[in-house]
C-alpha cells in the first residue's frame, strides 16, 4: 500500500496561516506512521480562479495587481501526478 498525499505549497513556511500548517502536521504524522507515502505539495488551483473569474474578451480580471506573481497548477495535472504516483509506488 502507497498513501498519496495533497498537502499544500509552503505549508511548511513560518507565516503560512493556521489552515495551511495543518497540512504539515498531516505530512509529519504520515512521515512517521511507516507506511509509504508520496507528498505532493500543490499550489493554487486554476479552476478555483476560472470560476470566481471568468475571462472575459481574452483576458483575466480579479484579485490580483497585474504585477503580482502567482504560480498556478490545474486539478487535472495534479489528479495525474498522484495517478502516475500510484501506478509505479517504487519509483517515487
Amino acid at each position: 500500500k502507497h498513501v498519496v498525499f495533497s498537502s499544500v505549497a509552503a505549508c511548511d513556511k513560518e507565516f503560512a496561516p493556521g489552515y495551511l500548517q495543518s497540512k504539515k502536521t498531516i505530512e509529519d504524522h504520515l512521515k512517521e506512521s511507516g507506511l509509504s507515502w508520496t507528498i505532493l505539495r500543490p499550489v493554487a488551483f486554476l479552476e478555483i480562479w476560472a470560476r470566481l473569474h471568468p475571462p472575459s474578451k481574452g483576458s483575466v480580471a480579479g484579485l490580483l495587481r497585474g504585477d503580482m506573481k502567482q504560480h498556478w497548477v490545474s486539478l487535472e495535472d495534479v489528479g495525474a501526478v498522484a495517478a502516475t504516483v500510484l501506478l509505479d509506488p517504487a519509483k517515487y
